[in-house]
């Protein structure tokens, strides 16, 4: 009389690894799945944080403090270079912006090269500052942090001339 397959201990052990081997692949699927998600929404916010910097830069060229402000926390804070005092609100920060800009004939944020990093973006630039008899550039690696869609912190470091 012939035994069921499975009644053989030999076939059994070999279906139930197939089996554990089978519902591991599938596991590992879904995972990757998970995971392939995960990358994708964190790349998405990275995408979003360095569009919303980019813009910021740009902003900076119509020399317009509510269109420059627009990308600012009301709580940012900004250190204009790693040897100045930071300043805290986004009121006095643009307060003081406007002071500048008032003397300015153009300005311009040139981005060179930008990178996110979750909520942060940092940037390489070049700024330029026309105030009619004195020209300045500056070659700039800004890093910013950014939060529900506004920069909350903005530090900027001088590049050494070389």
């Amino acid at each position: 009389m012939s035994e069921h397959p499975l009644h053989d201990r030999r076939t059994f052990m070999g279906a139930g690894l197939g089996a554990a081997a089978l519902m591991t692949m599938l596991d590992s699927t879904k995972a990757d799945a998970a995971h392939h998600e995960e990358e994708n929404e964190f790349a998405a916010v990275e995408k979003a944080n360095e569009k919303i910097v980019n813009e910021f830069c740009a902003a900076w060229a119509t020399m317009d403090t509510e269109k420059i402000g627009e990308h600012m926390a009301d709580d940012c804070v900004f250190r204009m270079l790693e040897n100045r005092p930071i300043t805290e609100g986004k009121e006095a920060i643009l307060g003081g912006t406007k002071t500048f800009l008032a003397n300015a004939k153009s300005a311009e944020f040139e981005v060179l090269r930008s990178h996110a990093m979750g909520n942060i973006v940092i940037n390489d630039r070049i700024d330029r500052f026309d105030t009619g008899g004195n020209k300045m550039v500056f070659h700039i690696v800004g890093i910013f942090y950014v939060a529900d869609g506004k920069i909350k912190e903005w530090r900027d470091y001088s590049m050494p001339k070389v």
